[in-house]
């Protein structure tokens, strides 16, 4: 059983709790997915169809420090970004990372890109190519 630690963790859970109610009460299948700092795009803008009804988490097995983000931030995009480090907050994670092995095992999915630096750069690149979405 899933306890979240700090109100946005159970504003996120209650709103799982709602659509895993809907769900079972109607004919509509449902998926909940828990990306973790989803980096770049679909080419063609493609949506998944024909979820399984159940929670899934996918991402890297090693996280990321914020700093190291920020870093990687400030050398995709060649931005100088101010930061201002303050106190983790009560309720902070220290760390969160996720399995991507489920992915790989069901779907024989593996990401294009797995290293930072690279995908926000190519993200980056994407965006500014994109100012408007995929309709530009």
């Amino acid at each position: 059983m899933q306890v979240p630690i700090n109100p946005y963790g159970k504003a996120k859970k209650m709103a799982e709790d709602i659509i895993l109610d809907f769900s079972k009460k109607s004919d509509m299948a449902v998926m909940i997915l828990r990306y973790f700092n989803v980096i770049g795009s679909d080419p063609e803008g493609r949506l998944g169809e024909a979820p399984r009804p159940e929670l899934r988490e996918h991402g890297r097995i090693s996280g990321r420090s914020v700093k190291e983000f920020v870093k990687a931030c400030k050398k995709a995009t060649g931005v100088e970004v101010k930061v201002e480090y303050l106190s983790r907050r009560p309720g902070d994670y220290a760390e969160v990372y996720s399995d991507p092995s489920k992915i790989n095992e069901e779907l024989n999915w593996t990401a294009q890109y797995i290293n930072l630096q690279e995908s926000l750069s190519i993200a980056w690149r994407w965006q500014k190519a994109h100012p408007n979405g995929y309709g530009s």
